[in-house]
């Protein structure tokens, strides 16, 4: 008769193997999904303390920024920022549709499909949204910023890029988009050069505060 010993050891290692194997497994395929990279960036939410001493998670309406109609917006653009701020701005429209929204940008970009459906949020509510640009807003939290329907704002030291990045052009996931959406909407609400456009996914323009106003990205640079 074989060791009952010998019998629970060979169990215990058969079960921490299949778990080591699910593990290596799912990291495997993370890695191999280049656009899980944006995802997680996004998983890692901002928390904000209160003077009570509790922290809110920051998609929670019970966030006391919202109680001073303020948003924050400092992770990739992807589905996850995009719910948690559409659900915001809804929420501060419902309690007063006409006072402004002030709504935070730093960010290095993300989804544009993303950033589209916030910028269509600014459209579908009546209250207007000041977009204030801090730190970094690349890519996709550039054209949030240009679209704002209130104050467009960028601070002294900020930068902003616009681009386009296709991605694999093989790829036919929603987001790995056409670029004329972005190209066309630029166009209307900016007045970047016209030798910029068709803008490709090998050129970045970056522009200090003063170039973004100059070419209409903002209407007003903050300084202290």
């Amino acid at each position: 008769m074989k060791n009952p010993a010998i019998i629970i050891a060979a169990l215990i290692i058969s079960l921490v193997g299949a778990i080591f194997l699910y593990y290596f497994k799912s990291a495997y395929e993370d890695w191999e999904n280049p656009g899980n990279i944006t995802d997680l960036l996004a998983d890692d939410l901002t928390t904000y303390l209160s003077e009570e001493g509790i922290f809110y998670p920051s998609n929670d309406l019970d966030d006391p920024l919202l109680k001073h109609r303020k948003i924050v917006i400092n992770n990739a653009m992807n589905e996850q920022t995009t719910k948690e701020v559409v659900r915001k701005l809804l929420f501060l429209n419902s309690v007063d549709s006409t006072t402004p929204i002030d709504l935070y940008i730093s960010t290095q970009g993300g989804w544009y499909d993303s950033a589209f459906t916030i910028i269509d949020t600014f459209q579908a509510i009546t209250a207007p949204v000041n977009t204030i640009c801090i730190g970094g807003c690349y890519s996709a939290g550039a054209i949030i910023v240009a679209s704002g329907t209130g104050e467009r704002i960028a601070y002294s030291n900020s930068l902003l890029s616009i681009h386009i990045i296709y991605g694999d052009k093989s790829d036919t996931r929603p987001y790995a988009m056409l670029p004329e959406r972005v190209n066309d909407l630029l166009q209307k609400i900016t007045k970047l050069p016209k030798d910029w456009f068709p803008l490709e996914d090998n050129r970045n323009y970056y522009l200090t505060p003063f170039d973004a106003e100059k070419f209409d990205l903002i209407d007003e640079i903050r300084r202290k």
